[in-house]
């Protein structure tokens, strides 16, 4: 709360609303991380006065909001609020890249608050930390928006595009957007360890036979998450036989949270 009304009083936006909306917020969540865990009805019920608490703790505390509550909040600040936070370095070189490129500059603000901003809140590391996993799980998070509300997502999609191809012109990633089609699994999950991604892409090819691909393809992004997950955990895992609940399911099912 201290930070936050230093914040403001530095940036000249101090007013009695903004602090007690913060007090109100922080009385209800003494630790903000639970905030982010709430049903996202109750994260998007937060009013004027307290979202610009919100997003100081996002561009400044490190605060993970969900990808459903940022792609359904528009980052109207964002420019004038990232400066003096973490991440404004990386949002710097990602500019610079961009420009290098040859992007405009109505492009480069656009795709600079639609997407890398919002991996970098969501995921909490640098720019050159992220991964194509990053970005697959940002595209699902998209497609999710678009079941569940009827929004479409074309905006957000190129921007991700644009954003894969700057960060691979930076040698952060090693591959370039597609221009089109379907996405083989195979590319999908080539961040799981074989066996267990043999294993993964048999099983769903023989879904392919059975279900809608929309299916498929959903099921396919939540086995790579499940996949990368154990890679990292058990590198040695030597086949989906060898899955054990205590020790690969339930911290997974904990990492969810």
């Amino acid at each position: 709360y201290t930070a936050y009304r230093e914040y403001l009083a530095r940036t000249g936006r101090g007013n009695t609303s903004y602090e007690q909306a913060a007090r109100v917020f922080l009385r209800g969540w003494p630790q903000p991380t639970a905030w982010a865990a709430e049903p996202l009805s109750v994260r998007l019920s937060a009013n004027s006065a307290t979202r610009p608490l919100i997003t100081f703790l996002m561009l400044h505390q490190g605060l993970a909001p969900g990808y459903d509550y940022l792609l359904e909040r528009k980052l109207s600040t964002f420019w004038r609020d990232i400066h003096g936070s973490p991440l404004k370095a990386s949002l710097d070189r990602f500019m610079d890249a961009a420009a290098e490129l040859g992007f405009t500059e109505r492009v480069r603000f656009a795709t600079g608050s639609q997407v890398p901003a919002r991996l970098l809140i969501q995921t909490g590391r640098p720019l050159e930390q992220l991964t194509l996993s990053d970005l697959a799980e940002f595209a699902q998070a998209c497609h999710d928006r678009q079941t569940r509300t009827g929004k479409g997502h074309t905006h957000y999609l190129s921007g991700l595009s644009n954003t894969q191809r700057v960060l691979f012109h930076l040698g952060i990633l090693d591959t370039l957007p597609r221009s089109g089609g379907p996405v083989g699994f195979e590319e999908r999950l080539a961040e799981v360890a074989d066996p267990v991604r043999v294993a993964m892409i048999a099983y769903l090819n023989r879904k392919m036979a059975t279900c809608k691909p929309k299916t498929v393809t959903a099921t396919a992004t939540r086995l790579m998450h499940f996949g990368v997950f154990l890679a990292h955990l058990d590198p040695a895992l030597a086949s989906i036989r060898d899955l054990d609940r205590r020790r690969h399911i339930e911290p997974y099912l904990t990492s969810l949270t």
